[in-house]
Order: C-alpha cells, then structure tokens, then sequence
C-alpha cells in the first residue's frame, strides 16, 4: 500500500515536498568556502584561544583503558550499535567553515 497524492493540491504539495527534498539534497551535497566574515571570526578566535596548548588532550587520555577494536561495537546479530568511522574526519585541522574551538571540542569527545 503505497502513499497517493488525491487531489489536485496534495499533489501539488507534494511535488514542492519533493523538489524540495531534491534541492536539500543537492545543498549538503556540495561544500562552499566559509564568507568571508565566517573566516574572519575563526582567524581573530585561533588568535585569541590558546590552541597550542594541549594540556587538554593530556586530560582526555588520563583514565583512557582502550580503543575500540575495529572501532565498532557490535551490537545484536551482524548490526553494528556504535562506530568511530564517522568521526575520523576529526583527525586534522578545523576546515574555515568550523569554528576552530567547537572542532577542538569535538576532537576531545
């Protein structure tokens, strides 16, 4: 039993559901450079923030017992319940488009 669209303004609504869908779509699926006040704001708070210290990372390992093997748990059957793999994007600098502390923060958890 599929979904139908009866009359002439559920279809209409729709059609501007899905083409929006579409465009949502297309959007996350292309990157744009950070504007220019965006680069601005991270450039002045990688100057004002003390970055190099990494006493930070120092806390965050204390205590640490192991990786994940894999990097997974798995969960009920073959299902996996967590995975590291969509976090490895953390590994490296913030891109222009993040604020440089909110990806530090991110690289902690």
């Amino acid at each position: 039993m599929g979904f139908q669209c009866k009359t002439a303004l559920a279809r209409a609504a729709c059609a501007a559901g899905l083409t929006w869908l579409c465009g949502v779509g297309a959007a996350l699926a292309q990157s744009k450079d950070a504007e220019p006040a965006t680069q601005a704001t991270h450039s002045a708070m990688l100057k004002a923030l003390p970055f190099e210290d990494k006493s930070d990372f120092d806390d965050a390992r204390r205590g640490f017992i192991a990786a994940l093997p894999d990097g997974f748990i798995k969960g009920p059957g073959d299902a996996t319940a967590w995975s590291m793999k969509p976090y490895e994007f953390l590994a490296g600098d913030a891109p222009p488009t993040v604020n440089p502390s909110l990806w530090r923060q991110a690289q902690l958890n």
